[in-house]
């Protein structure tokens, strides 16, 4: 389920604000103090909410943002190539753990839809069917209107897994699902 544009783009906006924030008191604090990890706030909050491209970017501009900071403060490395060699550490740390935050954010996501859905029909199993059937009863309660549940069952089931087996069961069951979310 997609989030509104507005609510990406209040989410992004939010965490280049921190971003940017974060580059100043890196700055105020100076090279020699590590505030580094505080870079990581807002990629951990854009990868929890949007793309793993929006964390890649945001991971760059906080590489970007930490490297001026610290050569705005004074930093000076003994060789040219040191500043890109920090530069990059820092872009590869940031998008690493961007990246991890995203996939378990995406797995966790997952876990929850699978312990609420049946695998064979992919309709509300019982954990999902109670925590629903509790809010549409609050709801009804509180704004007075009525609620009807339809029960449905198919005679002789049994038997279809008796007879054919319990793959041709699950089709059956499958295919009754999707009839019953078709319509």
């Amino acid at each position: 389920m997609s989030q509104p544009v507005h609510r990406r783009l209040s989410a992004l906006a939010l965490c280049l604000a921190c971003i940017a924030t974060t580059g100043v008191i890196d700055h105020l604090t100076g090279y020699e103090v590590r505030t580094y990890p505080l870079y990581f706030i807002p990629i951990s909050f854009v990868a929890w909410r949007l793309s793993r491209v929006s964390v890649i970017l945001l991971a760059g501009m906080s590489a970007t943002v930490w490297l001026t900071a610290n050569l705005a403060s004074g930093a000076v490395y003994s060789a040219p190539d040191v500043w890109f060699f920090n530069w990059l550490s820092q872009l590869l740390a940031f998008s690493l753990v961007g990246v991890l935050m995203s996939e378990l954010h995406r797995r966790l996501q997952l876990e929850r839809s699978l312990s609420r859905q049946d695998t064979v029909t992919g309709l509300a199993n019982t954990r999902e069917f109670y925590e629903q059937a509790g809010l549409l009863s609050t709801v009804a309660k509180c704004s007075g209107v009525p609620v009807t549940l339809a029960y449905v069952d198919l005679d002789n089931f049994k038997t279809v897994n008796d007879h054919h087996g319990h793959e041709t069961g699950d089709r059956a069951l499958a295919q009754t699902a999707t009839v019953l979310m078709r319509h």
